[in-house]
C-alpha cells in the first residue's frame, strides 16, 4: 500500500518515527517542505498559526511580552503578587490548571504597544488607573515548549481589593510562596517574579535557574 493510501494516524506514525531516527543534520528536505507550508499558511491567515501547532512552531527563542500585577497595601508595601489560572482556551495543555503572569507571544504584525495593550486585557477591561512601568527585559527557558523565551517585563501595581475585578480566576501569593516555588505557579514565573523582587536586577535578565542541566 503506498504511503498516501494509509489512514492518517499511520502516515503520523511512520513521519515521526522517520524524524525519531534520523540525524537531525540529515532532515533538511522534509523540514523546508514543512517551513514553506507553514510560511505559505501565514502569510494567508496574517501571520497566524493553527492553534493545534502553535507551539511547537515557536521557534528556538520567541519574544513575548508579560505583565506582573504586584499587590502593595495602602502604605506602598508589596504583599505579593496576584497571577492567573490558565483557561482550557489558551495554548500549552502542560500549563492547565497552574497560575501565571499574563503573557503574549509576538505575532507578526505586532508593534510593543499592541502586544502589551493585548497582554494587559487579559487582566482588565477598559483603562487601569495605575500605568504600566517598564522592567527591563528576561531571558529564560521554558521545558514544555523546549525553547527559550526573551520577555519583554511590565509591572503594574494593585491593590488586594482589584483582584475580584480582573477578568478570569486570580490568586494572590506572597513573595515567600514565590520564592518557595510554590508549585500551583507556572515554574519560569518562579525565577521571573524573583527577578521583579530584586531591586538591583539588571536590565536585561539570563535566568539561569530555569536552564536544563545542559545548558550549563
Amino acid at each position: 500500500m503506498k504511503f498516501f493510501d494509509l489512514p492518517k494516524p499511520e502516515q503520523d506514525d511512520i513521519v515521526a518515527e522517520y524524524f525519531r531516527r534520523t540525524p537531525l543534520g540529515q532532515v533538511a528536505v522534509p523540514l523546508k517542505a514543512l517551513k514553506e507550508a507553514e510560511y505559505a499558511h501565514r502569510l494567508a491567515n496574517r501571520g497566524f498559526a493553527p492553534k493545534e501547532v502553535f507551539e511547537l512552531l515557536l521557534g528556538p527563542v520567541t519574544v513575548s511580552v508579560q505583565i506582573v500585577h504586584e499587590v502593595r497595601d495602602a502604605s506602598g508595601e508589596r504583599l505579593g503578587f496576584a497571577l492567573r489560572l490558565r483557561e482550557a482556551s489558551e495554548a500549552g495543555d502542560a500549563y492547565q490548571g497552574l497560575y501565571h503572569n499574563t503573557c503574549c507571544s509576538f505575532r507578526w504584525l505586532d508593534n510593543l504597544t499592541t502586544a502589551t495593550n493585548r497582554d494587559d486585557s487579559d487582566a482588565f477591561a477598559g483603562m487601569h488607573t495605575t500605568p504600566l512601568e517598564e522592567l527591563g527585559v528576561t531571558l529564560h527557558h521554558e521545558t514544555p515548549r523546549q525553547n527559550m523565551d526573551m520577555t519583554f517585563m511590565h509591572r503594574r501595581v494593585i491593590s488586594m481589593s482589584d483582584i475580584g475585578k480582573m477578568n478570569g480566576t486570580w490568586k494572590f501569593f506572597s513573595d515567600e510562596e514565590i520564592r518557595a516555588h510554590h508549585p500551583d505557579i507556572i515554574a519560569s514565573n518562579w525565577d521571573q517574579l524573583e527577578w521583579v523582587m530584586d531591586e538591583e536586577r539588571p536590565k536585561f535578565g539570563v535566568l539561569k535557574g530555569t536552564f536544563p542541566a545542559e545548558l550549563g
